[in-house]
């Protein structure tokens, strides 16, 4: 009999949402110091801060309360901004 586990599931799946940013935030990251060497884009810079401070609360942003299921987790992979959950 299989006992899902929610706690752990949950766990899993922000410890996956912070593995799968890592890059992405490093990319922000590069674009950022490039933003500061050239130092004329505002509207790019607040973009790129956007971006960072919405991929660093992502794991926190789920309200869990409702889910039950594996299926019922995975469907809160915010697939608009980290892709395919393939994890």
């Amino acid at each position: 009999m299989f006992i899902w586990n929610k706690v752990k599931a949950v766990a899993d799946f922000e410890k996956k949402i912070r593995v799968r940013r890592i890059p992405m935030l490093q990319q922000l990251d590069v674009e950022f110091l490039k933003y500061l060497e050239k130092n004329n884009d505002v509207v790019k810079k607040n973009k790129i801060i956007s971006d960072k401070d919405i991929l660093r609360k992502l794991p926190e942003s789920f309200d869990y309360t409702n889910i039950n299921t594996p299926i019922e987790l995975k469907s809160l992979w915010p697939i608009n901004i980290l892709g395919e959950y393939d994890l």
